[in-house]
């Protein structure tokens, strides 16, 4: 009974997304009307923060913690470094640009100022060259991948982190402003990665025809400075799914992908290596969505 009720799932979600979902040979976006991109802390607790106004730059380092860790991990791996590399505070403060929520009214000059309130179990500050430079001890480098999971269960265990660490890495240096997603019981993604501006985002005063060149114009230099962002998914946001042990049945996924198409995004699905072939859960992961037992 419950195998035939897994089945009736797997059928319903394949007839919803046979409706949208272009075939493997021609993958296929949305077109610039359906666009609704915007800061990371959109899709995340961070954009729904009803907390009181930060107007300090301490009571921003203090309330926003994971937050500032965060912004450490990408300005390092967006510059090709590891992970626990010194960076400077200036690109420290380039992340927390895309990261804080609105609540924030504290010069981000003076948030850097505050870091030294940050806990020296989670970072390491010294000065290099006259420039003020910061980085993550390992047990800051853990917490910026262990505080995503709350209490639910679909935020996985340590191969399952390991693989959004590396797929949070390598979104960060395609250009994509990459945050993890604090589980909590929800419909979420592991990650969501946006493209680095809304090329469609435009000033709602200018003239029809004014709209359409600037769209163009802002579409031109996404292609230009971030040819990798428009080749993925073509100033689309992403969903990161870290498909570890669900890949083995189709219905997590399928779920996952149909999730990520109400929300607008693209759907990434990223994979650990297979034990004999390098592409062995890839592949896997690719059956659960073309060829199941009701496929053309």
């Amino acid at each position: 009974i419950e195998m035939a009720e897994e089945d009736e799932i797997v059928r319903d979600l394949e007839a919803q997304l046979r409706q949208v979902m272009p075939g493997p040979e021609s993958p296929q976006v949305r077109d610039s009307a359906d666009f609704g991109q915007g800061d990371v802390d959109d899709e995340t607790d961070a954009g729904m923060d009803s907390s009181p106004v930060l107007s300090d730059g301490e009571s921003v380092v203090n309330q926003k913690e994971e937050t500032i860790l965060e912004a450490i991990f990408a300005a390092a791996v967006r510059q090709d470094r590891e992970p626990g590399s010194f960076v400077s505070h200036d690109a420290v403060i380039q992340e927390l640009k895309h990261r804080l929520p609105d609540n924030i009214t504290a010069e981000l000059a003076e948030v850097a100022n505050a870091f030294e309130q940050l806990s020296s179990e989670y970072v390491e500050s010294e000065r290099i060259s006259g420039d003020q430079q910061i980085r993550l001890t390992n047990s800051g480098q853990a917490k910026v991948f262990d505080q995503d999971t709350g209490s639910d269960v679909t935020g996985g265990g340590n191969e399952h982190r390991w693989v959004i660490r590396k797929a949070y890495a390598i979104f960060t240096r395609l250009g994509y402003i990459t945050e993890r997603v604090k589980q909590d019981g929800g419909a979420l993604p592991d990650a969501v990665a946006d493209a680095p501006f809304d090329f469609t985002d435009v000033d709602d005063d200018l003239a029809p025809q004014k709209k359409v060149e600037k769209i163009e114009e802002q579409r031109e230099r996404l292609q230009e400075e971030y040819p990798e962002v428009w080749n993925l998914s073509q100033g689309n946001d992403v969903s990161i799914e870290a498909e570890t042990t669900t890949i083995k049945t189709p219905v997590r996924m399928l779920t996952n992908l149909k999730k990520a198409m109400n929300e607008g995004n693209t759907c990434v699905f990223v994979t650990k290596e297979g034990d004999e072939e390098f592409t062995e859960w890839a592949e896997r992961g690719e059956k659960n969505i073309y060829e199941t037992k009701d496929s053309d």
